[in-house]
């Protein structure tokens, strides 16, 4: 199976929705990820080791402790990707909630040696995820 590096940077983040996209990271179909959290603020170290599970292995803190725009928070977390033996990146926003084969049927799609990229369509929803 190939290795995936998820990146995604943290903002002030609501506890909530932050917290089911951690777990919709953890019930990926796909096992062999890891997710690299890049703090963009000065505040949210804490929530985020709150929630992910710092002996998993999976997860990553990268705290370059001064705050960051978005550019800078996904130019930093991708540069941290680079130094894995990822085979694909991800990139994902702390209020999104993946479906379970989110990262499955991305690399399904990127099995065509002409396809260089995959994406998928958002769906909006509100707090109650309807």
């Amino acid at each position: 199976m190939p290795k995936i590096a998820i990146v995604m940077a943290i903002h002030t983040p609501d506890h909530a929705f932050l917290r089911e996209q951690i777990q919709s990271l953890a019930h990926q179909t796909v096992a062999d990820f890891q997710v690299i959290f890049v703090i963009a603020d000065t505040t949210s170290h804490a929530i985020v080791t709150d929630m992910a599970d710092e002996d998993d292995i999976r997860y990553r803190i990268v705290d370059p402790k001064t705050p960051l725009n978005p550019v800078q928070a996904f130019e930093v977390g991708l540069t941290e990707a680079l130094k894995t033996d990822a085979d694909y990146f991800a990139c994902c926003d702390q209020d999104d909630i993946w479906r379970e084969d989110r990262l499955e049927r991305g690399i399904a799609a990127l099995a065509d040696p002409d396809v260089l990229m995959s994406h998928s369509d958002a769906r909006i929803v509100n707090a109650d995820g309807m």
